[in-house]
């Protein structure tokens, strides 16, 4: 949700540099929705899986699941979506637009999106495995305060006060998702995955003596539950 509004403010802003560049900035971001759904996809099987194997007690497991499910991420995107949107970005573009002036801002915007959209897309995988770590709170201050103290003022530094228009706010972009990549990924580098299997069969233990004190599942509370 906070990166959501943060596109939809980002498209206000872009509006004040006028119909054409605001036109380029709603093609490109069309093309990062349609294909971020390949980062959905694969964030949400992440989520399932690291729960799981921490759950089940496989800390080595759920470290596997972390790794595979960036690599996967990168090949998909190095394979399949870079290529076309960096060198070939103008039959990219003719494929959005028909208009030839949005085509051209949308010929400098892709190459750049190429990039971009591989940051963009390892964050959602990345913050799929924190939320089975429980590390949801923390993904969305760092996208928050990257969102909007860095890539926001950025945008509208470049976008107008360097007259980069819609580029220097696809640039500012980059440089923001690009943190919060770095910032995702160390916060699961540096999860103790020890402590969370511990934790859950701590959880999966109490919840066995509450059976066998002959309690019903419906009748647990979170505080008897939890850590």
């Amino acid at each position: 949700m906070v990166k959501k509004r943060y596109w939809e403010l980002l498209a206000i802003v872009t509006g004040y540099l006028g119909p054409v560049q605001l036109a380029a900035h709603v093609g490109a971001v069309m093309l990062a929705t349609a294909v971020y759904v390949i980062a959905l996809g694969i964030g949400t099987t992440a989520t399932t899986l690291v729960g799981e194997a921490v759950a089940a007690g496989d800390e080595t497991l759920a470290k596997k699941y972390c790794a595979v499910s960036m690599y996967l991420m990168i090949v998909v995107w190095l394979i399949f979506i870079f290529p076309p949107l960096f060198f070939a970005p103008t039959f990219v573009a003719s494929f959005i637009t028909y208009e030839q002036n949005v085509v051209h801002l949308l010929e400098k915007i892709l190459p750049w999106f190429a990039i971009l959209g591989l940051f963009d897309n390892l964050d959602a995988v990345i913050s799929g495995s924190l939320r089975s770590l429980g590390k949801t709170t923390e993904c969305a201050w760092a996208y928050f305060f990257i969102n909007y103290l860095v890539m926001l003022p950025g945008a509208i530094l470049l976008g107008f006060r360097f007259q980069l228009g819609v580029l220097g706010v696809w640039i500012a972009s980059l440089i923001g998702v690009s943190l919060i990549c770095i910032l995702l990924w160390r916060m699961q580098s540096s999860v103790s995955f020890q402590y969370l299997v511990q934790a859950a069969r701590g959880r999966v233990q109490r919840v066995s003596n509450l059976i066998n004190d002959g309690h019903s599942w419906s009748g647990f509370t979170s505080s008897e539950i939890s850590v």
